[in-house]
């Protein structure tokens, strides 16, 4: 009997005119499991205050949680992000919360949250400097989600004041357009193989799986990815495109290109960037090829300007890009190690 007058009490604080007295019946049973879930969910409705005190109470189930977002103001949706298990209701979240919730509920760790929920707020608020940092440091990040802020970032970059004003308009569209593909490039090396196909069928609907894209992934010895970014790209399955870049034949190879739509040009370095990293693979050439990438792209380029027909143009100053870039790289790789030694 004195529980059930104890619990009569509380209700009767939900009706008072006094927002301290409610205030205090918020403190008392945001963090127990035995609280009442009706005199929870009705302080949950509650001035912003009330509510973001009940917020994380361990008795409001998914479906009072949801019900809740669609009412309550920005304070409370982000008290409600901070909650240690969220499940679908993080999706809700995602979609009907504004920023402030969005980065509370990207900085949440402690939350198992479903791939669209990070989707969701990529394409809402990716143009946010600070959404971009937390989600890009999240290890459960999906691989197509990290793409698209790559995307982001490269964007603001581009239409930075101070980067036109220094280097122009149109050089700082390509260097934001370059910086992407090598940050694309870079996060496909140590992919997980169960979010490859993800992030190529993103790559494949963006219009990102271009010439300029495959080659850098070949030259830079991702051939997993480059099979993938093929069987795409031709309809073939993906286990008869990589017999066809393991083995590097020439006609096998071109035939292939041609289903992908690539151009003669593309097809040529392509293949020569596959067969370099075939004779690396294969112990078939000699020298000091510690630093591969920058020795496989020296090759590339010698090989394709003895090419019957080869002349200066768009594609020879790409390569010599790339090159410098591999060279780059190399000599940042060399540093590391003598610092490390």
């Amino acid at each position: 009997m004195d529980r059930d007058a104890a619990s009569n009490g509380l209700y009767l604080a939900l009706d008072d005119p006094s927002p301290k007295v409610r205030l205090t019946v918020a403190d008392a049973v945001a963090e127990s499991a035995a609280a009442p879930r009706a005199l929870v969910k009705g302080l949950l409705l509650d001035i912003d205050e009330i509510a973001a005190r009940v917020a994380l109470s361990p008795v409001l189930t998914s479906e009072d949680l949801r019900d809740a977002l669609v009412v309550v103001r920005e304070p409370v949706r982000a008290a409600i992000a901070a909650r240690p298990r969220l499940g679908a209701v993080a999706v809700a979240l995602a979609r009907v919360g504004g920023i402030a919730a969005s980065l509370v509920l990207a900085a949440n760790d402690c939350a198992s949250m479903p791939a669209a929920t990070f989707r969701c707020m990529a394409e809402r608020w990716g143009g946010n400097a600070a959404l971009r940092s937390l989600l890009l440091e999240r290890h459960d990040l999906p691989a197509d989600v990290r793409q698209t802020l790559i995307l982001e970032a490269g964007h603001a970059l581009q239409h930075s004041a101070f980067v036109a004003g220094v280097l122009g308009v149109a050089r700082s569209s390509e260097i934001a357009f370059e910086a992407c593909a090598r940050a694309t490039a870079a996060m496909a090396e140590w992919l997980d193989g169960r979010d490859m196909p993800s992030l190529i069928d993103h790559l494949r609907t963006s219009g990102q799986l271009t010439p300029a894209f495959l080659i850098r992934i070949t030259c830079s010895g991702n051939i997993d990815l480059l099979a993938a970014s093929l069987a795409a790209l031709s309809g073939l399955s993906e286990r008869r495109v990589r017999a066809v870049v393991v083995e590097a034949r020439q006609g096998p190879f071109r035939s292939l290109a041609r289903d992908c739509g690539l151009d003669e040009s593309a097809a040529a370095l392509l293949h020569l960037a596959t067969r370099q990293w075939k004779e690396v693979a294969t112990g078939a050439v000699s020298g000091d090829v510690r630093d591969v990438s920058a020795f496989v792209m020296r090759r590339v380029v010698e090989a394709f300007r003895a090419l019957p027909g080869c002349r200066p143009g768009d594609t020879t100053r790409f390569l010599r890009q790339l090159e410098g870039e591999s060279a780059r790289d190399a000599a940042r790789n060399r540093r590391e190690l003598l610092l490390a030694a």
